[in-house]
């Protein structure tokens, strides 16, 4: 595959199908069983205010959102 075949799709490598191989049997997609089933979740305010949610994967990743208030927002 060269450089225009991905920006044809996306910028995405697809592979040939000789390098696929296929099985007859169920595959698990998912994080192993042996990992805990719950996220955990944390707010980190400033006063009132919320400023970041970190939220912490059962595989061990975190993930940080910014919470951005505008301060011209109009209210119904």
């Amino acid at each position: 595959m060269n450089a225009s075949d991905a920006s044809r799709h996306g910028g995405q490598r697809i592979l040939p199908r000789q390098s696929v191989a296929m099985k007859n049997e169920p595959v698990r997609v998912g994080h192993s069983p042996t990992h805990a089933e719950t996220v955990e979740i944390e707010l980190l305010r400033d006063g009132d205010v919320v400023r970041e949610i970190h939220v912490k994967c059962p595989c061990g990743q975190t993930l940080v959102l910014e919470c951005n208030y505008a301060t011209d927002v109009q209210t119904t």
